[in-house]
């Protein structure tokens, strides 16, 4: 929920990453972070890894305007999408052509 839109780096996201899932356990599970067991902590630094790595922050804070047409940024993605796995994600579809 507070992913910034851009960072200059991958270890910038990572280190903002970070701070903010250490500090979800004192602030939602009013648990201390050096009390979780090694499964949680990888489970942590599992979610802190894809969270920084994560490509679809700019699709999601994009600016919509009322008159634009909705189906427009999905045609946009399935085109990006589809040129990053060479067309195999996603079937013909006569209405996002």
């Amino acid at each position: 929920m507070h992913k910034w839109p851009a960072y200059s780096t991958r270890e910038a996201a990572l280190e903002h990453m970070t701070k903010m899932g250490r500090k979800y356990y004192p602030d939602e599970l009013n648990k201390k972070f050096s009390d979780l067991t090694p499964d949680e902590i990888i489970s942590h630094n599992v979610t802190v890894q894809k969270v920084t790595d994560e490509h679809f922050v700019p699709f999601l804070l994009a600016k919509e305007t009322p008159e634009d047409d909705r189906r427009q940024r999905i045609v946009a993605l399935k085109k990006r999408l589809n040129a990053a796995t060479s067309g195999y994600l996603f079937r013909e579809n006569q209405y996002f052509q």
